[in-house]
């Protein structure tokens, strides 16, 4: 009797540790017919989405998003010209409430800098108790108090900030949220760093160095990713660090690393300090200092000798950000359609050169640079192939202006944003040059008005 129980305790642990339902109910017509995703962030120092669940939203405007989490997260939908975050707790029931549906306008599409307005999703059935609630309620006066004093905090150094910290945590400390309360002290931490507490390796011993590492709390890894930003760079100009650049460059070694890191007594803690060389490997990888190789070469020792699961997904999504559209490296996949719903994939293409043309119907340089790729895919389409990729609702009129000037290449649309956002597309026209085992060979490349038919002669003079 005693193995069936404790075999059904394990069973039940099991499914508990895996994740645990999450609801989300509402009504709002105007989505009628559309489909709705929820995202949530894989780590917080990469910021990599991940859906968590989708739904469509019936034609009453009724909508029920299902699905499981492991742990309190923040998630986030994209709506239109809106960017609504919400913080979901495990087997926690919410009802809430989107705005109506305000579709983005032609300026809005058509700007490459475009950025969502953000909004807290509203809770119909929140109490003063509820995370979100806490959360929203303490921004408000956390910002309100920051923009009024941000002079005073920031040039001043004013130590009266421990006046606004200490009437925060009296209000706020009979809340027992756990997340919350982490929430709380790390705004307040980086609150208090910024006035006055500036030394960066006695903010690391005091908040960081022998603590628990909360990998999924917002506040937690803001102040976090702001303390260790840029840090092998900073920690190489100190008389410990100099070593580091040898350490990434050319050792690439995790253990060669930890050493130089270990000189700096508030990096003890052997946890953190795997976690500041992820972050710092997710900087470099931007900052053109150190070889992009090496440190792919370090992320990929440390998966392999990590015994932090959280460190190794951490790293993979590194590798696969910071190498996505790096020349060498594989190009996005896609799955698009033409008028005639036909498919074409990138594995279809294998064998030539593939130039990728993003092009809309309200660009004339669109226009004109379509005439000018008629002449380059007439000289060289034994080797090379074009594919143009415009929104769905652009097809219409392009596809006419195709058949008007006998364009021979394939034109297709794509449905949502998503393959937009795989290539990093901002302004129309944008292009990319794919080699024939499916690789990055120029990307982004040059039009085809800015000498793109002799770059492509040179490529194919070096292969022969």
């Amino acid at each position: 009797m005693s193995r069936i129980l404790i075999f059904v305790l394990l069973l039940f642990s099991f499914f508990y540790v895996q994740g645990q339902n999450v609801s989300l109910t509402g009504n709002e017509k105007s989505y009628a017919g559309d489909e709705l995703i929820f995202y949530s962030y894989n780590d917080l120092i990469t910021n990599n989405e991940v859906a968590l669940g989708n739904c469509i939203v019936d034609t009453s405007g009724d909508f029920e998003f299902n699905f499981t989490i492991d742990n309190t997260k923040i998630a986030f939908i994209y709506l239109e010209i809106y960017k609504g975050f919400i913080f979901l707790e495990p087997n926690s029931t919410y009802i809430i409430k989107l705005p109506p549906k305000s579709p983005k306008v032609l300026e809005d599409q058509i700007n490459p800098y475009f950025r969502e307005s953000e909004f807290y999703i509203g809770i119909t059935n929140a109490n003063e108790r509820e995370l979100n609630y806490l959360i929203k309620r303490f921004d408000n006066k956390y910002n309100e108090y920051v923009e009024e004093n941000f002079n005073t905090i920031r040039y001043t150094g004013s130590r009266k900030v421990d006046t606004m910290i200490t009437k925060l945590n009296e209000e706020f400390d009979t809340y027992k949220n756990q997340y919350f309360q982490d929430y709380k002290k790390y705004k307040l931490a980086s609150l208090r760093h910024m006035a006055y507490e500036r030394n960066i390796n006695s903010a690391i011993r005091y908040y960081f160095l022998n603590k628990p590492l909360l990998y999924n709390n917002v506040a937690y890894m803001d102040f976090f990713n702001q303390l260790f930003s840029n840090y092998f760079y900073n920690y190489s100009k100190t008389r410990n660090g100099e070593r580091i650049f040898i350490d990434v460059a050319y050792a690439k070694s995790i253990k060669k690393i930890k050493e130089t890191l270990n000189r700096n007594m508030a990096l003890a803690n052997d946890t953190l300090k795997e976690l500041v060389i992820l972050k710092s490997c997710f900087d470099e990888c931007y900052s053109g200092s150190y070889p992009y190789s090496s440190l792919k070469q370090t992320l990929d020792s440390l998966i392999i000798l990590s015994n932090i699961p959280v460190h190794q997904n951490i790293a993979k999504n590194i590798i696969n950000i910071t190498r996505h559209l790096r020349v060498g490296y594989e190009a996005p996949e896609f799955e698009l359609f033409d008028g005639d719903s036909n498919k074409y994939s990138l594995i279809d293409f294998r064998g030539k050169y593939l130039y990728l043309n993003f092009c809309n119907d309200w660009s004339y340089v669109c226009k004109e640079e379509l005439s000018l790729l008629k002449n380059i895919y007439k000289n060289h389409s034994n080797n090379l192939e074009i594919i143009t990729i415009v929104p769905k609702s652009d097809f219409k009129p392009l596809n006419e202006f195709f058949r008007n000037n006998n364009f021979k290449w394939p034109l297709c649309y794509f449905d949502e944003d998503d393959l937009v956002k795989k290539y990093n597309v901002k302004v129309f026209p944008a292009y990319f040059f794919v080699d024939p085992y499916g690789k990055l060979s120029m990307s982004p490349a040059p039009s085809p008005n800015e000498n793109y038919e002799w770059r492509f002669f040179k490529i194919l003079r070096a292969r022969n």
